[in-house]
């Protein structure tokens, strides 16, 4: 399991989604979603690296800087299910 921080976009504009990451085979649940504003993506970035420390498991956010609905996935950035304890920031 992992916590991922994805884009998506909508009318309105853009959200980031908090995800959990499941095991194989590799789905995600949302979470959360945060609408971007003034705060930009942080309140949704330490959002989602408290949650995965609480849960001790990995925090993923691909793209924090910019929208990008195509960047790439927890699972296809070659990422294996986690070993129990062991935290991997992008």
């Amino acid at each position: 399991m992992a916590v991922e921080a994805v884009w998506d976009g909508d009318t309105r504009g853009w959200i980031v989604v908090l995800t959990a990451v499941l095991a194989r085979p590799w789905e995600s649940a949302a979470l959360a979603d945060f609408r971007i504003g003034a705060a930009g993506t942080g309140e949704a970035a330490r959002t989602g690296r408290e949650l995965a420390e609480r849960l001790g498991v990995p925090f993923r956010f691909a793209s924090p800087d910019e929208p990008d609905e195509d960047a790439p996935r927890w699972w296809d950035a070659g990422h294996r299910a986690p070993d129990p304890g062991v935290r991997a920031d992008p």
